[in-house]
């Protein structure tokens, strides 16, 4: 699941804003190496500045380059993840409207803010 946050927050971080200087990061391993994230100690959707681009996940179901699961099979990631992760956003979007409470709860976020 960390993959869905990871791209949002790539798309957020590729692109700089002088708001982004008031963000806390810490570095996280990943499978391929490390990315600085937010520290989410330090930092809440608000200090985040608004997404710079337009984009989507697409539903698992629909083909994504040249690929199509099977439904059953999308019903089932979609079940292990306990939601849709597809979504779409419009440049400017704020953050906190991108980024759905399932994507936090492989950092452990989500259970430290409610």
């Amino acid at each position: 699941m960390s993959k869905i946050l990871s791209v949002i927050l790539a798309v957020l971080l590729f692109f700089p804003s002088p708001a982004i200087a008031q963000v806390a990061f810490q570095t996280e391993q990943l499978p391929n190496g490390t990315a600085e994230i937010p520290d989410w100690q330090k930092t809440t959707f608000g200090d985040l500045p608004p997404l710079t681009t337009r984009g989507e996940l697409q539903d698992l179901a629909k083909e994504q380059g040249g690929l199509k699961l099977k439904k059953k099979h999308a019903k089932k990631i979609e079940k292990l993840l306990g939601y849709n992760p597809a979504r779409a956003w419009e440049e400017g979007s704020p953050v906190s409207k991108v980024i759905k409470l399932g994507d936090l709860q492989e950092f452990g976020i989500a259970e430290k803010s409610l």
